[in-house]
């Protein structure tokens, strides 16, 4: 038997790839001598210079990679031959118990230029190719022992920055072998004098095929150029919307309708720029028609960051008064909660579907004017602040409110504008916690009150909508269910990469730990280390998280952190980090928090 590692090189040698020679020693051949094998080895490949590597039945599997967890011996020379696979073998069979479930690669070593590592998806749930290289051989990415040259591209840019050669060459080559496999591939490679050698594929295994055929249907929908799409707060309202709900959102940012009489009334010119749209059934913005339907002058394409700014002399005193006005928002928190109030208890009446629908059409634009209000009031808010106090902390602190909280309808089912939507309602009020003390250095409560008071009025804005929605699903013919679905595409969609600063701390593998800190992994806590090497991995039960000086998101750790939960952070001045302080990091966004001792 041969392991999965060792299949998939005679998969991709018989597809046409550039796969140095190779010898595969099945298990029940490892009975034999290792000078035995030697010698089988020297005779089918005539190289001075060799790679003794491992494929085990267990390695490279769908869910479980076991990336670099068994021993490598790059470089080895004829003669040497013989000891490397004794050392190979006695390492598997320390690990395994005995060789039953174990094999051989042998290939012919390259003495690369460069070395490194493609993964043909962002393994983080981007469908973005990353890739992390170094010049020189590649056991020094894949173990994580320096900070690899890192790049990103879609394969949907016609133009691509590299400091590779040939780089749209490499870039079609790794597509083609995820097309082999019809699945997002960890492909090892290294190149020699401008040729590429592909070294193994395997399966990334934080992604799943769901995801797969998501960014394969999304490709297909976008276009070769600039764009700028994404899951913002407008999204929240109906993530996966039926066709009836996003004909209904349709309705409300139309022309004359309750987003543009909202505006209107605070002086504010808007265009129905038509800035919804769906990918894969998801509901998206597009930020620069949304940009543009307050802001004609501007655009987000300006530069490589995406920030707005004005570009165009068309339309740009629109854009002038919009600002001006926006910054001068203001609104009678009394009165909104005493038309709200009124509304809530309104009751519905039997009416025609068109007339339900203009009825909804009509309280939405209060609804929306209580969202511009509450935008406006936390942005007041945060300028208030100290700069050591965030707006989430801030709102931790409740001042007593000017009148009293409003009990949600009996009727309300559901908790977004989505039709279908029929999951128990859940009222969300922030109410007064009991003694919270004061931030130090808050002066103006009552900015802090006016934030508070627009929150609460912004959820009771949420339970008129609903309320509507609940009438407006009586004239359906869609059976009414919940959507439970995961989202299986990301939250930004541009046709820029984000794969992270090589130079700044970067987080490989997602989630939040709490901690001492620990520099030697059987203390357990969190891991502070100078390599992220594959070693770590035995002591991965006890660890709730690990920091490295060196290491990158496609090393051999990072892949097995990835699956089995493990937070990461790469990129850290270590020296800082003394034992026994208290420390929280965050493998998402790279975030380190020192605490005490």
């Amino acid at each position: 038997m041969i392991g999965e590692k060792t299949k998939r090189l005679q998969v991709l040698k018989k597809a046409g790839c550039n796969v140095p020679a190779f010898v595969a020693i099945s298990s029940e051949d490892l009975t034999k001598a290792p000078e035995e094998i030697a010698e089988i080895i020297r005779k089918e490949i005539p190289a001075e210079k060799f790679a003794v590597r491992s494929s085990a039945l267990s390695e490279d599997a769908e869910k479980n990679s076991m990336a670099g967890q068994f021993l490598t011996k790059l470089d080895v020379s004829r003669s040497d031959l013989e000891e490397a696979i004794e050392e190979v073998c006695d390492d598997a069979k320390e690990k395994l118990g005995s060789l039953s479930e174990f094999s051989l690669l042998i290939q012919e070593f390259i003495e690369a230029d460069f070395s490194g590592i493609a993964f043909t998806r962002n393994p983080h749930g981007n469908r973005e190719m990353v890739l992390e290289y170094f010049s020189g051989r590649g056991d020094v990415v894949v173990g994580g022992l320096v900070k690899p040259i890192r790049e990103a591209f879609y394969r949907t840019r016609k133009e691509v920055a590299s400091e590779l050669p040939n780089i749209y060459k490499i870039k079609e080559v790794f597509i083609a072998i995820e097309n082999v496999f019809n699945f997002p591939q960890d492909i090892e490679w290294c190149m020699k004098n401008g040729e590429l050698f592909i070294l193994q594929s395997r399966p990334i295994t934080s992604l799943s095929d769901s995801q797969h055929r998501a960014f394969l249907a999304l490709e297909k929908e976008l276009h070769d150029g600039k764009y700028y799409f994404a899951k913002t707060e407008t999204c929240d309202v109906a993530p996966n919307p039926s066709p009836e709900t996003f004909s209904l959102l349709q309705k409300i940012y139309a022309e004359n309708g309750p987003v543009d009489r909202a505006y209107n009334a605070f002086g504010i010119t808007y265009t129905d720029t038509r800035f919804l749209t769906t990918f894969s059934g998801e509901l998206y913005v597009d930020k620069e028609k949304e940009l543009q339907s307050l802001f004609p002058s501007h655009s987000y394409f300006f530069g490589n960051k995406y920030a707005p700014r004005p570009v165009h002399l068309k339309g740009f005193l629109t854009s002038l008064k919009n600002t001006r006005q926006l910054s001068r928002l203001q609104g009678d928190d009394l009165k909104i909660f005493d038309q709200i109030s009124q509304l809530l208890k309104k009751e519905l009446s039997h009416v025609s579907e068109k007339q339900a629908i203009e009825e909804f059409l009509a309280d939405y634009e209060l609804i929306f004017t209580i969202n511009l209000l509450a935008e406006k009031a936390l942005r007041d808010l945060k300028k208030t602040l100290p700069k050591n106090v965030s707006l989430a902390t801030a709102l931790q602190v409740f001042p007593k409110s000017l009148r009293p909280m409003l009990e949600a309808p009996k009727d309300l089912v559901g908790n977004t504008l989505e039709f279908s939507d029929t999951s128990t309602f859940v009222a969300v009020i922030a109410g007064h916690k009991g003694e919270i003390p004061p931030i130090v250095g808050m002066t103006d409560e009552e900015k802090l009150r006016l934030a508070q008071e627009f929150i609460r009025l912004r959820e009771y804005g949420r339970w008129l909508a609903l309320r509507h929605i609940s009438r407006l699903r009586t004239f359906l013919t869609i059976k009414p269910q919940a959507h439970t679905g995961a989202s299986l595409l990301p939250r930004v969609i541009t046709d820029m990469p984000i794969a992270g600063d090589a130079k700044k701390p970067l987080g490989v593998s997602a989630g939040i730990a709490s901690g001492k800190i620990v520099h030697t992994p059987e203390q357990g806590g969190i891991l502070v280390v100078s390599s992220l090497t594959p070693e770590i991995a035995q002591h991965a039960s006890i660890l709730a998280g690990v920091i490295a000086d060196h290491g990158g998101l496609l090393s051999h750790f990072a892949i097995i952190a990835r699956e089995i939960g493990l937070p990461v952070v790469v990129n850290y001045p270590i020296s800082e980090l003394k034992e026994g302080k208290n420390i929280m990091i965050n493998g998402s966004t790279g975030e380190v928090v020192l605490g005490t001792e």
